[in-house]
């Protein structure tokens, strides 16, 4: 895939200095989504797109399904290289190449390990900063699960290592294989108790029903209503998609002040959407955008423009720009600019979160405002992540 990436001008080490251009780059991954000046970060850095695995609190039927995955592909090492020994001829061969398999399997098995201590982590912060006592009692029971697989796994990783260290390769197989049948019905336990829709109300229901069929449709409003329920379903599959873990790795320090300003936590996950994905062109291409673009364009020449607008999406009476009402409606539009070769650079950002709005009487805004109440109710019973999404706009004006 090509990407057409803004570079500033800048001075090279041996002093050669580099005018202001723009470079294509073959990407499918922000892996390769480098350069001088990112909007994004501060530096030159990589933002790779690593594998998701949900919010705080239910990432327990994940980090169980991957450990057996490592766990089925890593037991039947363990008895070839217990098999190897036993043999007289070619066995050193064998465990040499058997070896360097087992080692890649326990270094993904520590992953794991890190990445439940880190959610405990979280979890123990999030617990903290819970006032309400019937949602605190709630969270810590789940904090007390997730610390029981912690320790579960942490020890079955210690036994496995230390077999190892001892050559009982027989006994590592074992271990796992007891591991992986104890656990196989709790994680279909968990799968099965964390359906949203069987904790809905009928209302949430219907909703629910509607905004699947229409996902496809929508392309702003679809994917983030995707991504928050489903653990980045719509990301996952979309190549202009690139999912961050956290703020920490965004490293643009007057970005991540204005993530403060709007509130997104540090620990928040969200997307980054580049400028060819379909959610930035559709953004590009509303009224709101081309409207601020026409009232600023002198402003956006001369670099006199503010570093951060207020942009609000809105519905027309034929229903247009509804997607990106639903989608969007209050975003923030950060350091918007046009490059000396006639291009407009800015940044959406926006903070996936829904506020609780009281009933007017209109049926056609209350029918929004229904939509909106909605998804604040799912987002407090932690249905619905609260994501940050960020669309990277980048256009030829002349």
């Amino acid at each position: 895939m090509q990407k057409q990436v803004h570079v500033n001008a800048y001075v090279k080490k041996d002093g050669t200095q580099v005018k202001e251009h723009f470079r294509n780059i073959e990407s499918n991954s922000l892996t390769n989504y480098e350069y001088q000046n990112n909007p994004i970060n501060e530096q030159s850095q990589n933002l790779s797109e690593n594998n998701s695995i949900g919010d705080t609190f239910s990432k327990i039927g994940e980090v169980l399904k991957t450990v057996l995955v490592i766990g089925e592909e890593l037991a039947p090492i363990a008895l070839e290289i217990y098999q190897a020994m036993k043999k007289d001829n070619n066995s050193k061969q064998n465990i040499e190449y058997l070896k360097p398999q087992f080692d890649t399997q326990i270094k993904r098995f520590d992953t794991q390990v890190e990445q439940i201590k880190y959610d405990v982590d979280n979890s123990v912060t999030n617990l903290v900063n819970t006032k309400n006592q019937q949602e605190y009692s709630e969270k810590y029971k789940k904090l007390e699960k997730l610390w029981q697989t912690y320790q579960q796994v942490s020890n079955l990783l210690n036994r496995i290592k230390i077999y190892a260290k001892n050559c009982d390769y027989k006994q590592v197989a074992t271990e796992l294989e007891n591991f992986t049948n104890e656990n196989l019905a709790q994680i279909n336990n968990i799968n099965s108790s964390n359906k949203v829709e069987d904790k809905m109300t009928l209302d949430e229901k219907l909703i629910n029903i509607l905004g699947k069929a229409a996902s496809p449709k929508m392309k702003v409003a679809g994917a983030n209503l995707q991504n928050a329920m489903n653990d980045f379903e719509y990301a996952k599959k979309n190549k202009h998609a690139y999912i961050l873990n956290s703020r920490k790795e965004i490293l643009n320090t007057e970005l991540n002040n204005l993530m403060d300003n709007v509130g997104i936590p540090q620990d928040a996950r969200g997307v980054v959407y580049d400028n060819n994905s379909e959610q930035s062109q559709l953004l590009w291409q509303s009224t709101e955008i081309q409207d601020f673009v026409k009232n600023n364009l002198q402003d956006l020449i001369s670099g006199k423009t503010e570093k951060v607008y207020d942009i609000e999406f809105i519905v027309k009476g034929n229903l247009e720009g509804l997607d990106n009402f639903l989608g969007l409606q209050h975003c923030k539009l950060y350091n918007p600019y046009i490059t000396s070769n006639g291009y407009f650079m800015g940044i959406i950002v926006d903070y996936y979160d829904f506020e609780k709005r009281k009933y007017t009487g209109d049926i056609e805004k209350d029918a929004f405002i229904y939509i909106n109440n909605w998804g604040y109710s799912l987002q407090q019973k932690e249905y619905l992540e609260n994501q940050f999404n960020i669309y990277i706009l980048l256009e030829k004006l002349w």
